[in-house]
C-alpha cells in the first residue's frame, strides 16, 4: 500500500463522477461513470461507460442528468462494467465532488458482486475546496468550475465532470503543504474509508439487517427509535434509501406515523421489524 505521506502529484490518484437513477445506492442504480486517472503531474488513463439499470428511470432524475432510459437501452450492465473499475481504482487514492455519495454507490456495487473494497482513504474536492477556498461563493462543482477558470464541460455527464472534479483537486493539492494525502485527509477533517460505506457490514448487524432488506424490497418497517424523552416503539417507516455519512449514517423514510418524510440515524435505531411480523404500535 502506498504512504500517508507520499506526494500526492506522485500517487496514483483517479478522479471520479457517477450518474445515478437516484438518490440512494440501495434500491437505486449507477446508469453513468466517468473516471480519469492522474498521476505524476498528467493524466494516464480515462474511463466513460453508460450503464444500463435493471429498472426504468423516473422522469425527475432523467431531468437532473438527462440521461434517458432510451440512451441505455443497448449499455452494458454493472456487472460488465465491473471488472474495469474496479482494476482502476483499487490500487489508487479516489476522490469525487461529494464522494460520500459516489463511494456509497460503488462500495454496494462491489459487494454484491463480490469485488473486494479498495483500501486506500479517499478525498473529497468539495470538502477540500472548502477549506481550501473558502473565497468561493458556493462549492458546487459548477460554481468552482466558473471560480477556477475551467473549461465548462457537461453539466451531469460523468466524465466531464470527473475532469472538473481532477481539475478542482489539483487547485487544492498546489495549496496544501506539505501536498501528502496525510496533510490532504487531516484539511478536509474526514477521514473517508472505503470499509466506512460497506452495506455487507449493515447486513450482518441484527437490527439494521432487515432494515437494508426492507430497502432492497420496498417493503415498510417499524423501528423502535431512541429520542430523548426515552424509545419511540413501533414507529412505521416507508423506507427511502440509507445514507452512509461520516457525520452519521441514517435512513431516509416517509414516517407513516406522522406522514412526512424524515432522517432517522441508524445508531438510535433500537429495533427493526419487517412489517409482517409487528403489528402493534406504542407510542
Amino acid at each position: 500500500m502506498l504512504s500517508l505521506d507520499s506526494n500526492i502529484h506522485e500517487m496514483p490518484v483517479v478522479a471520479v463522477d457517477l450518474e445515478t437513477s437516484g438518490a440512494y445506492p440501495i434500491g437505486n442504480e449507477i446508469c453513468e461513470i466517468g473516471m480519469v486517472r492522474y498521476q505524476n503531474g498528467k493524466v494516464v488513463d480515462e474511463y466513460q461507460s453508460l450503464v444500463k439499470p435493471t429498472q426504468k428511470m423516473g422522469s425527475a432524475v432523467i431531468k437532473i442528468h438527462g440521461i434517458t432510459n432510451e440512451m441505455v437501452e443497448y449499455s452494458p450492465s454493472i456487472e460488465d462494467v465491473l471488472p474495469i473499475v474496479h482494476n482502476m481504482l483499487k490500487d489508487a487514492v479516489v476522490i469525487a465532488h461529494h464522494a460520500p455519495f459516489d463511494l456509497g454507490f460503488l462500495a454496494y456495487d462491489f459487494e454484491r458482486y463480490s469485488y473486494d473494497l479498495p483500501q486506500m482513504p479517499a478525498l473529497c474536492s468539495s470538502l477540500l475546496s472548502r477549506k481550501l477556498f473558502p473565497e468561493a461563493p458556493n462549492h458546487r462543482l459548477q460554481t468552482l468550475i466558473r471560480f477556477f477558470e475551467l473549461e465548462q464541460g457537461v453539466a451531469h455527464r460523468a466524465l466531464d465532470d470527473a475532469v472538473a472534479c481532477l481539475e478542482v483537486a489539483k487547485h487544492c493539492f498546489d495549496k496544501s503543504e506539505p501536498a501528502t494525502l496525510k496533510n490532504l485527509i487531516a484539511i478536509q477533517a474526514k477521514k473517508l474509508s472505503w470499509d466506512s460505506y460497506s452495506i455487507d457490514a449493515l447486513r450482518r448487524n441484527a437490527v439494521l439487517g432487515t432494515l437494508v432488506d426492507a430497502i432492497e424490497k420496498k417493503q415498510e418497517v417499524k423501528i423502535d427509535y431512541e429520542k430523548a424523552k426515552g424509545v419511540s416503539r413501533g414507529r412505521g417507516l416507508k423506507p427511502w434509501g440509507i445514507v452512509r455519512n461520516p457525520d452519521g449514517d441514517y435512513v431516509n423514510a416517509l414516517c407513516l406515523r406522522d406522514n412526512k418524510n424524515k432522517r432517522f440515524y441508524l445508531n438510535k435505531i433500537r429495533e427493526t421489524y419487517s412489517s409482517s411480523s409487528f403489528e402493534s404500535e406504542d407510542s
